[in-house]
């Protein structure tokens, strides 16, 4: 008897269930073109497949139903069916691949450029070189993947030198090429290591177990990237690309802790003088490296670069960079982050418009989470606690960030509310959940015990006119190194003296 299991489980539903309605039309296109399919019978299975297109949830979608659609009046074959579903999920990946390649429009010509090359068209091949220079060279805005493109380039051009035993131009054009591909493993390998340090603040991490026995080990990045702007090679680097190399080296000194803050605010220079030149999804990521840099400061209660966090999420917001493949990619930390940075800098009203229109664009995180949370915080900057407490209490996921940010926001407001009792309740719940979560870093757990613990100590004193202890109490908090929330902490303290 056959299995009447939906088709949920199939690898194509699953892709297929992501295809926007552009894509579902493409996808059809492209199965009836013979070029990729010469079978009409999978035509047919996906004509009645689109229907129930993007859930797939009717109960009428059995394998035995579709089988029927193109097999009418045969018995079921499991063997077929699968055969039928395999065949469409590699004309979907044949699609995606299509569909990635589509989103870069140079590597399109280069490849075009190559077959040229190899089949000694020579002349088209000159023109389509010009036109390449043109259009892609020339004119190129500043990203970290241009070194691979131009690698690319410069590599076709010395197999079409060697054709013509031009021993000369092959050999600059080998030296290009090797020049360009260095540059772009230097770039991928100063993007990664800063994601390393970020992820290393939060989560327990192997980083640096992994990285002693990583190839980056060998290489010194930082001296390789000053070598490549000190020799200002003319003929494989133009302006451009050695303030694109001075873009990449600030960003990679990110990662030195001595170096870190001279070097975030030439890379904040370097943005800033040239923000045009920037394509576009290389200034988010800049604009996001720099905001991890200020936000790890906030963390050291530091506020000296809480404008600038604000300033840079207000431009990446006002610019719609977070959602420059269609899909938004904002995240919780983003969130977070903009809650905090708008509110330090009194952007109160840009920050209730921010909630409310960005509320649905965090992903599988409903926009009523999201909205509530926001509101949360909002209102208790505000003062009006039990209006937070409200907004607080139609939370109902629990996600790490949510569920933090929920037991610090709550403490806050109880001791500022003067409720002793929920206070005390709310601390030790919190103090359980930090000391069962095994995969939060050391250093945030440190940060949190400690807030706990002064937040302990100011709850004790407060109705009690004990100036001295407070007085004792406020400059522990001020030398305290590794405390979260300190800013608040310090304005509680200075309340009690």
């Amino acid at each position: 008897m056959p299995n009447s299991k939906g088709i949920s489980n199939y690898d194509f539903i699953k892709v297929i269930s992501k295809f926007s309605k552009k894509e579902i039309s493409g996808f059809n296109k492209m199965l009836r073109s013979p070029l990729y399919n010469n079978h009409s019978t999978l035509l047919t299975l996906f004509t009645e497949l689109r229907k129930y297109h993007p859930g797939f949830e009717n109960k009428i979608l059995t394998k035995e139903y579709l089988y029927g659609i193109v097999n009418p009046g045969k018995n079921y074959n499991d063997i077929l069916f699968r055969k039928y579903l395999s065949r469409l999920y590699k004309l979907a990946e044949a699609f995606l691949d299509l569909s990635e390649r589509s989103t870069i429009p140079i590597e399109y010509e280069l490849n075009i450029m190559q077959q040229l090359s190899k089949r000694n068209i020579d002349d088209i091949f000159e023109r389509k070189k010009k036109e390449i220079y043109k259009k892609f060279i020339y004119k190129r805005k500043l990203k970290y993947d241009n070194f691979y493109f131009l690698h690319k380039l410069s590599e076709i051009k010395g197999y079409q030198s060697a054709k013509k035993n031009s021993s000369r131009e092959r050999q600059n054009e080998l030296l290009d090429s090797t020049t360009h591909i260095f540059i772009h493993f230097l770039s991928l390998a100063c993007i990664n290591t800063g994601q390393f340090e970020t992820d290393s603040v939060t989560f327990k991490s192997v980083y640096g177990t992994e990285y002693a026995h990583s190839v980056l080990k060998f290489i010194d990045i930082e001296f390789c990237l000053n070598e490549l702007i000190k020799s200002r090679n003319k003929r494989a680097l133009n302006k451009n690309d050695i303030i694109l190399i001075e873009i990449i080296s600030n960003d990679f000194k990110l990662n030195i802790p001595n170096e870190k803050k001279s070097s975030y605010g030439k890379l904040r220079s370097l943005v800033n003088k040239n923000i045009d030149l920037i394509d576009k999804n290389y200034l988010l990521y800049l604009l996001k490296r720099m905001n991890t840099f200020c936000i790890s400061e906030q963390l050291k209660n530091n506020s000296d670069y809480d404008k600038d966090l604000f300033e840079n999420y207000k431009y990446i917001m006002e610019h719609r960079l977070f959602s420059l493949e269609g899909t938004p990619s904002l995240n919780l930390n983003d969130f977070k982050a903009i809650l905090y940075s708008a509110t330090r800098s009194n952007e109160l009203e840009w920050l209730k418009n921010f909630i409310k229109e960005y509320k649905e664009q965090f992903g599988f995180i409903s926009g009523d989470e999201i909205y509530n949370y926001g509101m949360a915080y909002l209102s208790f900057y505000k003062k009006e606690y039990e209006l937070s407490l409200e907004y607080l209490a139609k939370i109902s996921i629990r996600q790490f960030v949510f569920t933090l940010d929920s037991y610090i926001l709550k403490s806050k407001i109880y001791f500022e509310m003067g409720f002793r009792k929920s206070s005390i309740s709310v601390s030790n719940a919190f103090r359980h959940y930090l000391n069962n979560n095994k995969s939060m870093s050391e250093e945030l757990k440190s940060g949190l015990i400690n807030y706990l613990k002064y937040y302990k100590i100011l709850l004790s004193l407060k109705g009690k006119n004990n100036s001295e202890r407070s007085y004792k109490i406020l400059n522990e908090i001020k030398e305290s190194s590794v405390l979260r929330n300190k800013v608040w902490l310090t304005e509680k303290a200075k309340e009690l003296t």
